[in-house]
């Protein structure tokens, strides 16, 4: 749909922050900051908890059903934080502890399958000094942090399909 692509254009060049999503309950916003050297991936997911019917445990309905992967070894949540900035918006923070972190990174949404079909993840990365954006929906449940992937904002935007 056109209409919906030129309007998220527009809200994300107005405002590229967390905050900015605080009012909409289709949309949420994940940060992820990878440190390969002290193999720690700090994540960071604001959304609207009444987008998931049941807001009583969102870490555990939302990123504690799934785990980070660094190629075949699993990496452990642990720092998990919940914070619940009003009715409409909540913010979970987590750090996942991987052995190694030698190769991609990737980590599935599969809570995204119970959510209405136009929820949409906007999110971000920062590895290695270099900043990626991707998206995430009941369809593309999978984010993949490459060694080798450099996706610039405009690449997100020609990449952006629903």
């Amino acid at each position: 749909d056109l209409m919906r692509k030129i309007y998220i254009f527009i809200f994300l060049t107005m405002s590229w922050s967390p905050q900015g999503f605080s009012q909409q309950s289709d949309l949420g916003y994940l940060e992820i900051e990878v440190d390969k050297d002290a193999g720690i991936i700090k994540t960071v997911f604001d959304f609207n908890p009444l987008s998931l019917g049941n807001p009583s445990a969102v870490f555990h309905e939302t990123l504690g059903k799934n785990f980070w992967r660094a190629g075949h070894y699993k990496c452990h949540w642990g720092n998990i934080k919940t914070r619940v900035i009003s009715v409409d918006r909540n913010k979970v923070s987590a750090e996942s502890y991987c052995s190694q972190i030698q190769s991609d990174l990737s980590l599935h949404l599969d809570f995204l399958s119970k959510m209405a079909t136009n929820y949409t993840i906007i999110g971000r990365v920062i590895s290695d000094g270099v900043e990626s954006t991707f998206i995430a929906d009941k369809i593309h449940r999978e984010i993949l942090v490459s060694k080798n992937e450099k996706k610039s904002f405009f690449d997100f935007l020609k990449n952006f399909k629903f």
